[in-house]
């Protein structure tokens, strides 16, 4: 399970300039190394990333999140989460229940951007620090074949795992919502079609996954018959 408490970006960022400061010969030869430029650049663009991510929470309009520190408004969504579970199953025979995913659902999709962004970012940076130590690792025993290979390896290895990420070449992308999910099926159950529709559309401009049969697209056009069939 990923630790939305621990954000090693800033310790990961000051080791660095103290490693690049303090490398000596012959250890030099990572710093002109293709691999150490790449990592580089990784990291700075991850804090650019985490810069405006701390941004968008700030910015968040939802009354449950406003004003939350990271830390607490992820707290908060997983225990959102929670209660939408115990409401979603009491829907059918309790009326309440569904004026209050009503009131929850909307708020938890509001958040789901940051958290998918959020684990994107995370395990990014876990790969950066992987690299980070193999690289600390290779400069101290360079003379020793063995961990030299081995670290390259990791190095490597880490390096293909971060351009997996960013090209979503992953399991991550299949991250869906379920709350955007339940919320269309709640509408469409009421008859709603066209709050249904627009929740859809929702989920396209967003680019999130969904467990519907043929995802939001083949969602919207089915809703769309059935209100004209309705109407």
């Amino acid at each position: 399970m990923i630790d939305f408490y621990s954000f090693p970006l800033d310790d990961l960022l000051a080791s660095e300039v103290e490693f690049s400061r303090r490398i000596t010969w012959p250890a030099i030869k990572i710093r002109r190394s293709g691999d150490y430029k790449r990592f580089k650049q990784y990291l700075k663009d991850a804090q650019n990333q985490d810069e405006k991510l701390q941004k968008k929470i700030s910015l968040l309009q939802s009354s449950m999140f406003r004003g939350l520190k990271q830390a607490d408004m992820f707290k908060q969504y997983f225990t959102a989460l929670e209660e939408a579970d115990r409401l979603w199953k009491r829907r059918k025979d309790d009326v309440d229940a569904v004026c209050e995913l009503k009131r929850i659902l909307p708020q938890v999709i509001e958040v789901f951007p940051i958290y998918k962004e959020y684990y994107f970012l995370h395990d990014i940076i876990m790969s950066l620090s992987n690299i980070f130590d193999s690289f600390q690792t290779l400069a101290a025993s360079c003379q020793d074949e063995f961990l030299r290979r081995l670290c390259e390896s990791s190095i490597s290895d880490n390096l293909n795992d971060i351009d997996k990420i960013l090209r979503g070449d992953t399991n991550l992308q299949y991250l869906h919502c379920p709350a955007l999910e339940r919320l269309i099926s709640l509408y469409e159950s009421e008859h709603d079609y066209e709050q249904a529709i627009e929740l859809c559309d929702l989920g396209l401009r967003r680019g999130d996954r969904c467990d519907f049969a043929g995802g939001f697209q083949a969602k919207k056009e089915r809703i769309f018959k059935k209100s004209k069939t309705s109407s």
